[in-house]
């Protein structure tokens, strides 16, 4: 019940790299502690299998808390890339309207721009709308990279 402790837990539980714990610690993503949700994206980072993998996909346009929709960006950055976590991310970038998860997401595509469709006219576009200029640079990084 202590949600300080709940999140150290998760993260623990994360640190095994154990996917089979994945179908037991999932459940917190109903949380209403936004804390415990994002401890919960956070921890599966580590995590290898399918199952967790298309979790944090299918949360991140569902997530409520821009601080949740973070950490799935973050987990979903260590792991390898997939070809239908980019395609829901090429989608949502457009428009997730909290520019740190906007970050994020274009990090996640330049990471896997072999698998972004019309990688270079996807970012043009996206340049024509980011109005931060941190996220601006990133995506013009991105076009002009190898």
């Amino acid at each position: 019940k202590d949600p300080i402790k709940l999140a150290v837990l998760l993260d623990a539980t994360g640190n095994t790299g154990d996917s089979s714990l994945f179908p037991k610690i999932k459940e917190y993503a109903k949380s209403e502690d936004k804390v415990a949700r994002a401890s919960l994206y956070s921890a599966l980072g580590n995590f290898k299998d399918k199952d967790s993998l298309d979790f944090l996909k299918s949360n991140v346009t569902k997530e409520e808390s821009p601080e949740g929709r973070i950490k799935i960006m973050q987990s979903l950055l260590q792991r390898k890339g997939d070809k239908d976590v980019t395609k829901t991310i090429q989608d949502s970038v457009q428009i997730e309207s909290d520019v740190n998860t906007r970050q994020y997401m274009l990090q996640y595509l330049i990471q896997n721009k072999n698998d972004v469709t019309d990688y270079k006219k996807t970012l043009e576009k996206l340049l024509e709308t980011e109005t931060n200029e941190s996220n601006r640079e990133l995506i013009y990084t991105g076009i002009h990279s190898n």
